[in-house]
């Protein structure tokens, strides 16, 4: 991938991070700081944990010094956040401005808990946007809860909306293939947890937009059986239902069956194959996106799902652990 790429992502990262900011300032005081079970303690420690994560991978992957405010309670509101949050932005895209594409391939190296972490720049840069989509899937979903959607942060809603500028880019098969892999890898954590569920935690109701689990993980599933057909047949099909399986092992069994397929088709691609155009006609609205726009929408969208699904499962007692692209690669490496 190139920087451009690099930048459409961070695009599209500041676009997403902007819509919970403005339905969060919404929010009273005791809204924010209400305790939830997430690991950030709060609403507003789940933003801070975003901007911190932004902050201090600033810090490290271009040698700058940390700025500290990395605690809820440094900031007095929304709009405080959004200031330091604004300067963090800032001083991300200066230093991606200053790249060359030479720069995406050098190596970081990083100690922690006695795990050493070694990954290229890119790499890196792609963790961090990830990281981001995870944690906001989880603030979007307490915003529904309080009553203040943040509204579809899909991509491709993204892509529709803003219509940002794709000359340029360019994205590698390789990385793409890494990042399907991720995908499986994190996908396969989920869904084994979610095996350990009885029926009616499945079924529980939740206000996450699928009705349940059972539903959202249908929904990760049908996501990318649908896109991946589109994708590879410019046909498409019937969505996945619920009422499609009798119970979650015929999940499981469909899951399998369509990831072979996906990993298949990702495999095959070449890097000529990631610009090309991919033609839509969703009920007479017409339009294009770019392969890799799309098979990076993907990624993205299961990475959003599988929080809200590990949130849950986190609070019913079968937590899927650290999900993060860095956790994914140091796996790979071992």
């Amino acid at each position: 991938m190139n920087l451009s790429a690099v930048k459409f992502l961070y695009g599209y990262n500041n676009w997403a991070n902007q819509r919970i900011l403005t339905q969060a300032a919404k929010l009273t005081p005791e809204e924010l700081r209400t305790e939830n079970s997430l690991g950030w303690g709060s609403f507003l420690g789940g933003l801070v944990h975003i901007m911190v994560a932004e902050s201090l991978w600033t810090s490290r992957l271009f040698d700058e010094p940390a700025a500290g405010g990395f605690e809820p309670g440094d900031y007095v509101d929304v709009a405080a956040l959004q200031e330091r949050w604004t300067q963090e932005q800032t001083r991300l895209a200066r230093n991606l401005n200053a790249m060359n594409e030479d720069d995406l391939a050098r190596v970081y190296t990083r100690e922690r808990a006695g795990k050493t972490l070694t990954v290229s720049l890119w790499q890196a840069l792609l963790h961090l946007a990830n990281h981001g989509t995870q944690h906001r899937a989880e603030c979007a979903a307490i915003l529904t809860g309080f009553g203040h959607s943040p509204g579809n942060l899909d991509m491709t809603v993204y892509i529709g909306q803003q219509g940002p500028n794709s000359d340029g880019q360019q994205m590698s098969a390789e990385a793409m293939q890494l990042l399907y892999a991720y995908n499986e890898w994190a996908n396969a954590r989920i869904f084994n947890q979610a095996a350990q569920l009885e029926p009616a935690q499945l079924r529980q109701p939740n206000d996450h937009g699928w009705g349940n689990m059972f539903g959202a993980l249908v929904h990760i599933l049908d996501a990318e059986y649908g896109w991946r057909h589109f994708l590879e047949h410019d046909t498409d099909v019937k969505w996945l239902e619920e009422s499609d399986f009798a119970d979650y092992p015929a999940v499981q069994a469909r899951w399998a069956e369509e990831n072979a397929q996906l990993q298949r088709f990702v495999n095959n691609l070449a890097d000529d194959d990631m610009l090309r155009l991919v033609h839509y006609d969703i009920e007479g609205d017409r339009g294009s996106h770019i392969l890799w726009h799309c098979l990076w929408h993907m990624v993205n969208h299961g990475t959003q799902h599988r929080a809200e699904c590990a949130a849950l499962l986190t609070d019913l007692g079968h937590s899927p652990g650290d999900m993060d692209f860095t956790v994914f690669l140091r796996h790979l490496n071992s």
